[in-house]
């Protein structure tokens, strides 16, 4: 098994995760590491650092990421995504890069189909709310739960093909709404 002791492991979309950084959005869960999360120092790649400045450059197999604010991810085969945060980081921001955006392409390089989208389960088929930023397709998907459905997947719907079937893979249980979104569906706010 690889696993590497010390690492937090998680499972998200079918994938085992290990990960240096605490990821609660993710379901925790003792499983083979297939994706490894570093934290690394700014001399670590220091060749890819960008510091402050936002800047995106992606390929199959090797992607960077760099947000103001935040730091640089080198985003590696769809098996590493490392880290160099800028000194004054919000780990909490990092966080949601992580499983938000770094993910996608982490993701993106495996060879899977990555849609911004939330994805419900309606009558045993997969249904995805796709839109901007801002949309509404995660305040769908939480008023579709309030009415009984199974949320897949919020911000981020990931498409296997499966024979010749598409197959949503299940993300990690959470969604991004606004306080005013949740208010109105009468979700727990806390929740």
């Amino acid at each position: 098994m690889d696993t590497q002791p010390g690492l937090y492991s998680y499972f998200a979309f079918g994938l085992g995760i290990h990960s240096d950084l605490p990821l609660p959005e993710l379901t925790a869960k003792e499983v083979e590491g297939d994706v490894f999360i570093r934290l690394k120092n700014t001399d670590y790649y220091s060749k890819f650092t960008k510091g402050n400045t936002p800047y995106l450059e992606m390929s199959q197999e090797e992607s960077v990421l760099s947000l103001e604010g935040v730091g640089t991810f080198l985003i590696q085969d769809g098996r590493e995504i490392n880290i160099i945060p800028v000194p004054e980081a919000d780990f909490r921001r990092i966080r949601r890069y992580i499983v938000g955006t770094a993910m996608a392409i982490l993701l993106y390089q495996r060879g899977y189909l990555v849609l911004h989208a939330s994805s419900v389960n309606i009558g045993g088929q997969a249904v995805a709310f796709l839109g901007y930023s801002g949309s509404g397709k995660s305040s769908i998907a939480a008023a579709l739960y309030a009415r009984g459905y199974e949320v897949l997947t919020d911000d981020i719907s990931v498409i296997e093909v499966i024979g010749n079937k598409p197959v949503v893979l299940p993300g990690f249980p959470q969604l991004k709404l606004s306080r005013e979104s949740a208010e109105a569906i009468g979700c727990d706010v806390d929740e």
